[in-house]
């Protein structure tokens, strides 16, 4: 499975930031999503200008059930810094 990542808050789905996303934060998703951690693999998703985005800059451990529990530079458009263009997307292995 793969795709672009989003969350959903505050009654609205965006997208998330790419900026900084690493294999440790996609292990995160997978894991959010059901599936297996082992062999999660980021990618870019290209996303329309007046995208939204959620979460900037995420810093997992790897190790969080969710992104959320994720250090982050903040939740809003006014917080972040996001490459307009992109957003964070995973490549997750189904559970065996």
């Amino acid at each position: 499975m793969s795709g672009a990542v989003e969350l959903w808050m505050g009654n609205e789905w965006r997208s998330l930031c790419c900026n900084h996303w690493t294999s440790q934060d996609a292990r995160v998703a997978c894991r959010q999503l059901g599936h297996s951690a082992d062999g999660a693999m980021t990618m870019e998703v290209k996303a329309e200008n007046d995208a939204k985005y959620w979460m900037d800059h995420v810093n997992c451990d790897g190790d969080e059930e969710y992104l959320f529990a994720c250090t982050h530079l903040g939740f809003t458009d006014e917080d972040n810094e996001c490459k307009k263009g992109v957003r964070a997307g995973v490549t997750c292995l189904a559970e065996p």
